[in-house]
């Protein structure tokens, strides 16, 4: 997918047996689904020795969000049985943005600040085993007991309508008798309105969506099914379903239900077949985020991310979504 995992490959290919190979690389490779293939054939072949995860602001030479780098140790041998070891010298939550900033990372380097060992046999636990070395062995435990997100639930993405001005309004933009404004309590499905609710991105939203864009849909949106360049995705049996939203794109991981029936967008993938109030919860607890934004440490979360959630209840779920709702509602 990139050249440098190709260079990462032939620096092994380069080593005489029971050499090491040392490389500089973007950071990605060690936690996104296209490089899962690449991780599991490194992982299973050779011995990582170590892993210098020095991300953004790691040079003085480099703009500070340019490059997100880390400095990888392979030796051309069967995985060891001694621990591996990396440093971190940044705290994954740190969002700094300074010129002092590469000075700490070096100080923190030297101090030996944010160093873990790890066993890479112990990531096999994680679908595409993403090398997030700074899980706790008792967390790997649990995430490989707990059933998956996706094994209880399906996960969808929606509608893209490739040209959001022409599609889209805001719902006091058109007349109220014109847009499609039902509960949950109503028989599911589009009433003949040429306006319905669509569910976007977050934009900083949690808990609950206020709906406050709606689709044209006039004539069961053939107009838009007509268009060239829209997509359509796997979501649209769940239309009208009551389900909850998830960022797709953002720094932070978040989640919020479907308030009225709607139509839900390419950036707002959602979750049906739970119990929403349940199911928001567990995506907005600090465990859910934590796992997240470990799987995934992009700006952009992907349904097979959430899908390999661990399914684990919250406490009084249905207490919490019903003050929050309650809340919610009253200030709507």
């Amino acid at each position: 997918a990139d050249l440098y995992a190709a260079f990462l490959l032939r620096g092994l290919e380069l080593a005489r047996p029971s050499g090491m190979s040392a490389m500089l690389t973007m950071r990605v490779w060690m936690f996104l689904g296209q490089f899962a293939a690449l991780r599991k054939r490194l992982l299973h072949t050779h011995d990582l020795r170590c892993i210098g995860d020095v991300d953004r602001g790691a040079f003085d030479e480099v703009a500070n969000e340019v490059l997100a780098a880390a400095m990888c140790v392979f030796r051309t041998a069967a995985p060891a049985a001694e621990t591996s070891v990396a440093t971190q010298p940044t705290p994954r939550g740190d969002k700094s943005y300074d010129r002092e900033r590469t000075k700490r990372k070096r100080a923190a380097l030297l101090a030996q600040v944010g160093r873990y060992e790890f066993e890479t046999r112990g990531f096999g636990a994680i679908d595409g085993e993403p090398l997030v070395y700074w899980w706790p062995a008792q967390l790997l435990s649990d995430y490989e007991k707990a059933p998956k997100l996706g094994q209880a639930t399906e996960i969808r993405y929606g509608l893209s309508t490739q040209n959001n001005p022409r599609w889209l309004r805001k719902h006091w933009e058109v007349r109220r008798s014109d847009t499609m404004l039902k509960g949950f309590g109503a028989p599911r499905g589009w009433d003949g309105s040429e306006w319905v609710p669509y569910i976007k991105g977050a934009e900083g939203r949690a808990w609950c969506d206020a709906v406050s864009d709606v689709l044209y849909w006039g004539a069961a949106g053939i107009e838009l099914a007509n268009y060239p360049e829209n997509r359509f995705g796997r979501g649209v049996p769940h239309y009208y379903e009551r389900g909850v939203a998830f960022v797709n794109i953002g720094m932070y991981f978040s989640a919020r239900v479907h308030r009225v029936q709607s139509i839900f967008g390419h950036v707002a993938g959602s979750v049906f077949g739970a119990d929403p109030g349940s199911v928001v919860c567990m995506l907005n607890s600090k465990h859910s985020t934590f796992i997240m934004e470990s799987l995934n440490p992009s700006l952009h979360f992907l349904t097979t991310d959430v899908e390999r959630l661990p399914l684990l209840p919250i406490a009084d779920a249905d207490r919490i979504y019903m003050i929050v709702d309650k809340g919610f509602t009253e200030e709507e």
